[in-house]
């Protein structure tokens, strides 16, 4: 098994697919955590060499479109910032109205009575913009509703493979991933 790490930030990819692509390593299946900052239009040059790019994601596009929360919000960040709206931006959407709603029900900014407001908080996953269950956090201060999403870039875009409850139309990852060589 092969790992790289890359800088969160998209132009160091370009030259990472370049590589593979010119060695000719094409893999059956690969796996890559924390891309969700790469757009599919980031793969656009080297299409082939990575299709069947899996990813591990926290929050995506296409489950955002299916949560009318999520879609009201992903509108305004589009709007504010001419831009979809990433992962990242969607964590950290979802943490600070996580810590807001904790200190709404705490009715204070005390330490330890925000720490006790959200090891309380129970919030249903259609109240969020991500696509969980919910947030609601156990004793080691872990969301327990929260679920990540696999995505697998094909045909020029990124669909959710699973779990399968959340892929669009039955959507079931491509495998061998296509013009694989290993």
């Amino acid at each position: 098994m092969r790992a790289t790490r890359l800088a969160r930030d998209p132009a160091s990819v370009q030259p990472l697919i370049q590589a593979v692509a010119a060695a000719g390593w094409k893999p059956k299946a690969a796996m890559s955590y924390s891309l969700g900052y790469v757009t599919a239009q980031t793969f656009d040059p080297a299409a082939a060499a990575v299709d069947g790019l899996m990813r591990s994601t926290s929050w995506s596009i296409e489950a955002a479109q299916r949560n009318p929360a999520a879609q009201a919000v992903t509108g305004l960040y589009q709007r504010r910032f001419n831009s979809p709206m990433t992962e990242a931006a969607a964590s950290s959407f979802t943490a600070v109205m996580t810590v807001a709603q904790a200190v709404n029900n705490a009715g204070t900014l005390d330490e330890q009575r925000v720490r006790s407001a959200l090891l309380s908080l129970d919030i249903p996953g259609q109240q969020t913009i991500m696509p969980w269950a919910g947030i609601q956090f156990d004793e080691t201060h872990q969301n327990t509703l929260a679920q990540a999403l696999i995505e697998q870039y094909h045909d020029r875009a990124f669909s959710i493979v699973y779990p399968s409850d959340a892929a669009a139309n039955g959507a079931k990852a491509v495998y061998p991933a296509p013009n694989s060589s290993g």
